[in-house]
């Protein structure tokens, strides 16, 4: 599985290389703007399959919590010097091929782990090679593993302005996500993420200090009206929402508000999914 992931690593980077290629700074014209509101109003939410599909255990407001606020994110290139602090803080110098540079990406590795660094959109994306689980060793509980996630971004002197860490097991590993505020909302865009294994050590991290301008101001939609335009696949199984938050996530270019949707399908599996909440 491991051997796997990293496969899939490269092959993003590849990826990368050809979505990001000479895509540094952009503008969003406002027409463009108005035809994702415009696209967002089109769909007609279907509440008798939504009523079939969804049992909403909390009471969902009919009333708009007022108006929030839209963000571009300010894609300002690594150069060279501050690709090579992070090269340092990960302690990688990249033998015996040294740092690789390209037009989009910085890439080195050694024998225990790999890091690239994705130029235009300053995130870095780090991976240690599989190693056998230890012997005679104790699982870590999900406290320790957030206090492991603080002390490895402190250890390499990285900005992590995040209010919260979210922690995820699933039975062999951990998944931290930092998360920050942005216009008072929590912000689910370009989070930092760290992996563990349940001893652990670290398998996967993911990092950005991506910046953001504010953009412009909307009105929003009520929870109630969002809930309309949840997924709505007939064959889905049922699901039991337990919670509602208006948060802000990274959706056509921009980042802007929406509601977390989260709860349990009744296989027993986790449910999330975000609804565009602005009103262009």
């Amino acid at each position: 599985m491991r051997k796997a992931h990293i496969a899939n690593i490269l092959i993003a980077v590849i990826m990368s290389s050809m979505i990001y290629a000479n895509y540094q700074y952009y503008v969003i014209p406002s027409q463009f703007l108005q035809s994702v509101g415009a696209a967002y109003q089109v769909r007609d939410g279907d509440a008798e399959l939504i009523s079939r599909l969804y049992t909403f255990h909390i009471e969902l407001s009919a009333v708009s919590p007022g108006d929030a606020s839209t963000y571009l994110p300010r894609y300002e290139p690594v150069d060279e010097s501050t690709a090579a602090r992070f090269f340092e803080s990960f302690g990688i110098r990249g033998a015996p091929q040294g740092i690789i540079e390209t037009g989009d990406i910085f890439f080195g590795a050694d024998n225990r782990a790999m890091l690239t660094i994705y130029k235009f959109e300053r995130t870095l994306s780090y991976a240690t090679f599989f190693e056998p689980s230890p012997a005679n060793q104790d699982p870590i509980d999900p406290e320790r593993a957030a206090e492991l996630a603080r002390e490895f971004v402190a250890a390499r002197a990285l900005y992590t302005p995040h209010h919260e860490i979210e922690t995820k097991f699933d039975g062999a590993s951990f998944d931290l996500t930092f998360v920050n505020r942005l216009g008072g909302l929590k912000n689910y865009s370009f989070n930092t993420i760290l992996s563990l294994d349940r001893y652990g050590r670290v398998l996967e991290f993911t990092y950005s200090d991506m910046t953001f301008e504010r953009l412009s101001t909307h009105s929003l939609i009520s929870p109630k009206e969002a809930s309309l335009f949840l997924p709505a696949d007939p064959d889905d199984s049922h699901v039991h929402i337990t919670s509602v938050e208006l948060v802000k996530t990274f959706e056509n270019s921009i980042v802007q508000p929406a509601y977390l949707f989260q709860g349990v399908r009744e296989d027993g599996s986790t449910f999330r999914s975000f609804v565009l909440a602005a009103q262009f």
